[in-house]
């Protein structure tokens, strides 16, 4: 939906629409990242530009660069604005709060308009210079059309390896203290995999 529908990106299935030749996905790491990089590669959009993550699984993934989060901002706005020729319109952020957003901002072109499809819609961001702030509402209902389109296809992808599913941990039963641990990890970022609980 973000995308494909909020920022108004042409799907796989759509062969005969221009597709962009850059996009910058910020929050790598996540999950919801890591969809993006596969879905952006699916769209055949050239240039994929990450910021954050495992580099080499990215890589694996469709990124074609990838920029480590902690840099400076100032430095890695520049580094986007390098690999792009200061000329792109898109940035996907997974991740970030209203004060988090300034690198998406930051990082679009000077030379024409833009679009930031946040997945996280709280709060307001001054200052855009001109450029889009989209919220993404992940509702099936909103967008019936796109949605069905890409579930009828899914499958397919997965089988064809062009979607690969995020990893996991299987925690056997239901023990309080285990399914804490579990989650904690995950939040702490001590464990990248999701877990999942079997009765």
């Amino acid at each position: 939906m973000a995308l494909f529908d909020v920022l108004g990106l042409p799907a796989p299935w759509d062969d005969d629409k221009a597709r962009p030749d850059d996009i910058l996905i910020v929050g790598g790491g996540s999950n919801c990242g890591k969809f993006a990089v596969q879905l952006a590669k699916l769209a055949k959009i050239p240039n994929i530009l990450v910021v954050g993550g495992n580099e080499s699984l990215l890589k694996r993934l469709g990124a074609t660069q990838v920029f480590d989060r902690h840099s400076i901002e100032d430095d890695l706005v520049d580094k986007v604005r390098k690999a792009t020729g200061n000329n792109f319109s898109y940035v996907l952020d997974t991740v970030n709060l209203p004060e988090g957003l300034c690198l998406a901002l930051k990082a679009l072109s000077d030379n024409r308009p833009g679009k930031v499809a946040r997945l996280l819609p709280v709060g307001t961001v001054e200052n855009t210079r001109g450029h889009e702030l989209l919220d993404v509402l992940g509702l099936f209902l909103y967008r019936k059309s796109l949605c069905v389109s890409f579930w009828e296809r899914l499958s397919g992808y997965v089988e064809a390896g062009a979607i690969v599913p995020t990893s996991y941990s299987m925690k056997e039963g239901l023990d309080a203290d285990a399914v804490n641990a579990a989650l904690d990890a995950y939040r702490d970022g001590t464990s990248k995999q999701k877990p999942q609980f079997r009765i």
